[in-house]
């Protein structure tokens, strides 16, 4: 409320506030002294006595009072702010207002108030790590369970793969294996597998074998091997996938054993593979040595066969199962 100066003020420098501009305040009375500041609650309590027709003197440094509020407040604000930019709570130092206005019109108290910041900001930096973790992960696309066609695949078991969506064999360090040949949806069940699993905050990796073993080769060659079979052994649910569209020759089989044996009961293999288990002998070049992979892998782990249409070619087809005309 702005204050008029009037002729009729009994004190140098003061204000004076009538009827008029400020209904009911006490009867002709000064309210402050020189170097008294009327707060908000002396407000309330000079309301509550009103009277009509007051004439009331008020200090003119009645003022200023809202003004060194505002300021204080402002300083606070700027106070957490750079706080908040230490710690690195950059949604707090981003949206300091906009969450001090929820917290009123809500009527907050202050361990609400405290739990919305720090909710605010983990949701912030879980989404912000959550994308990151995507970029770094290697899948060709990020498509969930809830994207995958389980129509066009009637004999695939839905809750048994819900139910590995649920990330149990995560948390148990167990095994996946999808099999079937090319096309029909093995590829993005693994990857909606790994997107769940970054989303809850596992650490996750992709590759096709072929890839998998290139760098191994690679990496051996100039003497990083090591340092190079831990890029698999890191993260908490590696996928391998086009285990078996190409043969390997004994050397780059025993690479490939030791990065299973490594991560046996330790992370989860997620692999996609178009040659049954029996075939895999001829995959990594030696019976032996693909038992051994086998044995590790399938000791806890989760076997999942699909043999249904191929989803390339789904809209290629008439619905009597014919090719569709051009």
């Amino acid at each position: 409320m702005r204050l008029a100066a009037h002729p009729r003020s009994r004190v140098t420098g003061a204000w004076v506030v009538d009827e008029v501009h400020w209904a009911g305040l006490p009867d002709g009375r000064d309210v402050t002294t020189s170097n008294e500041v009327i707060s908000p609650v002396r407000e309330q309590q000079i309301m509550a006595s009103r009277s009509k027709n007051a004439v009331v003197v008020v200090h003119q440094r009645n003022l200023s009072f809202y003004d060194r509020v505002g300021a204080a407040q402002e300083l606070i604000s700027l106070r957490i702010k750079e706080a908040a930019a230490r710690l690195h709570l950059a949604n707090l130092k981003d949206n300091l207002t906009t969450l001090c206005e929820r917290a009123d019109s809500g009527q907050l108290g202050y361990l609400e108030f405290l739990d919305l910041v720090l909710e605010e900001e983990t949701g912030v930096r879980d989404g912000r790590r959550f994308r990151n973790a995507l970029k770094l992960s290697g899948l060709p696309h990020h498509k969930t369970i809830d994207e995958f066609d389980f129509a066009f695949q009637p004999d695939l078991d839905k809750r048994k793969v819900r139910d590995l969506a649920s990330l149990a064999f995560v948390e148990e360090k167990s095994n996946v294996a999808l099999l079937g040949p090319p096309g029909v949806g093995k590829t993005m069940l693994a990857v909606s597998l790994a997107v769940a699993a970054c989303q809850a905050g596992f650490s996750i990796y992709f590759t096709s074998l072929d890839d998998l073993v290139r760098n191994l080769r690679e990496a051996e060659a100039s003497g990083r091997f090591a340092k190079k079979l831990q890029t698999y052994l890191k993260p908490s649910v590696l996928v391998v996938d086009e285990v078996g569209y190409l043969p390997l020759n004994r050397a780059d089989a025993n690479m490939v054993f030791q990065m299973v044996s490594r991560r046996y009961e330790k992370g989860s293999i997620i692999v996609t593979s178009n040659k049954s288990f029996g075939e895999w002998g001829r995959v990594f070049g030696d019976d032996v040595l693909a038992s051994a992979i086998l044995d590790r892998l399938l000791h806890h782990c989760e076997v999942i066969s699909i043999n249904g249409p191929r989803y390339r070619l789904k809209d290629h087809v008439s619905p009597k199962g014919g090719e569709q005309s051009r």
